[in-house]
């Protein structure tokens, strides 16, 4: 069955209502004349000259998708070019018929107009992605040059009978590069398939490539140590001894409320860096800067952590991460290091303010457990140090408490 898919477009209706007779008077509008076209992305934007009929209400343009169904378009006649879109063979042309329709809806005689197209929406599209291997899956980039609305799936094959599963579906109409990252596969190789299409149904003919994701691991934490260098302010000292840094890996089960690190607050100002790095010297935010000794050089793929007071008072809320392979300069600056997150940071799901931690959903408290995830970036190479610099919680101070630090990757086993 053919079907006819119709978009109307129509400007200044209550002048168009007033204009000449409604009822029929059994004659058909002048056609339209002086065509031509301006091509387009998949498609034309199509000009014309109206003829003088008093009683003109539109214009409509018919043809052919490369599906086979048949589209049509419509514009007032206080318009003088219309779009037809949604075709692909930018090397043939393309028959379109143009009518005019009056109020009686009578229609003119058709006038047709041969077409060229630009490259479709979908090949622009289809032409940006590349699929590289992840930690446990992979990592695809892909841009919409055309900024139409285009949908993205993203396929592999099942485990039981190797048909198609779907793990991810994008939709996009903006031309901004967008990631896609899918994880939980095994490292072995597999066979990813990307397909482009738009609302018209078309698609672009599928992206496949087969790759193996990189095995990732959890860091194991009996190796991690505290590395204070100047500048750190990591340990509450006297006030709090058990709420130490290093009980931010000690593996133990999330359990809410429970508190196992606090940075300094005491005595007033024992938070404040006296002498700041460039990096966090006023006007810049302030921070508070700890530094962790993985143990290892690892290539890291994810950082997880897990709040202490869910969504509220000083659990870390926003943060940047430095990491660096060699051991870090003494005298405790930056050099050498690469900041490997900037201005990292999560959201309260139920979007309530924090309130004293009295007003959180169970979807608040299921992501808490859950803990936050922080991606690195695929491009950073091996590191053994990481350093944070703290520079918010939950109530606008940068005193920090947390219950976990866990980080993920491949390294040498």
């Amino acid at each position: 069955m053919i079907l006819s898919i119709v978009i109307v477009v129509f400007y200044a209706c209550d002048e168009e209502a007033g204009r000449g007779p409604i009822f029929s008077d059994g004659v058909p509008p002048g056609p339209v004349s002086e065509v031509t076209f301006e091509p387009i992305s998949g498609g034309a934007i199509i000009s014309y000259t109206l003829p003088e009929d008093e009683d003109l209400l539109s214009v409509t343009a018919e043809y052919t998708l490369a599906n086979g169904e048949q589209a049509k378009v419509q514009a007032s006649s206080f318009n003088n070019q219309l779009v037809v879109d949604g075709l692909l063979d930018s090397l043939s042309s393309h028959r379109i018929l143009l009518r005019t329709v009056d109020k009686g809806n009578n229609q003119s005689e058709p006038v047709e107009a041969d077409i060229t197209i630009r490259e479709a929406p979908i090949y622009k599209a289809a032409n940006t992605v590349s699929m590289v291997p992840d930690f446990g899956g992979v990592r695809l980039l892909w841009s919409n040059p055309a900024e139409e609305r285009l949908t993205l799936r993203l396929f592999t094959p099942r485990e039981i009978d190797g048909s198609p599963l779907a793990i991810q579906t994008l939709v996009k109409s903006d031309a901004v590069q967008e990631t896609i990252i899918t994880r939980g596969f095994l490292p072995e190789p597999r066979e990813f398939r990307a397909v482009v299409s738009d609302k018209w149904g078309n698609t672009a003919s599928p992206i496949v490539t087969n790759l193996s994701p990189i095995p990732e691991f959890l860091v194991p934490k009996e190796d991690f140590s505290n590395l204070e260098l100047p500048h750190d302010l990591t340990n509450n000292g006297p006030t709090f001894p058990g709420l130490r840094l290093e009980r931010m890996w000690d593996g133990a089960e999330y359990v809410e409320g429970k508190r196992d690190w606090l940075s300094p607050d005491t005595p007033p100002g024992a938070a404040r860096d006296p002498d700041p790095l460039p990096e966090y010297a006023p006007p810049l935010p302030e921070s508070h800067l700890w530094t962790i000794d993985l143990g290892r050089k690892v290539k890291l793929s994810r950082l997880v952590y897990f709040q202490d007071t869910p969504f509220t008072f000083a659990a870390i809320r926003t943060f940047d991460l430095w990491a660096t392979a060699e051991t870090p300069n003494p005298d405790g600056t930056l050099d050498g290091w690469t900041k490997i997150l900037s201005r990292a940071s999560y959201e309260k799901p139920s979007g309530l303010p924090h309130a004293g931690g009295f007003n959180n959903t169970q979807e608040d408290l299921d992501a808490a457990r859950a803990g936050h995830e922080f991606i690195i970036p695929l491009e950073v190479p091996e590191v053994r140090y990481v350093r944070f610099a703290g520079l918010e919680n939950w109530i606008g101070t940068i005193v920090f408490t947390g219950q976990e630090f866990s980080f993920f990757g491949n390294f040498e086993q």
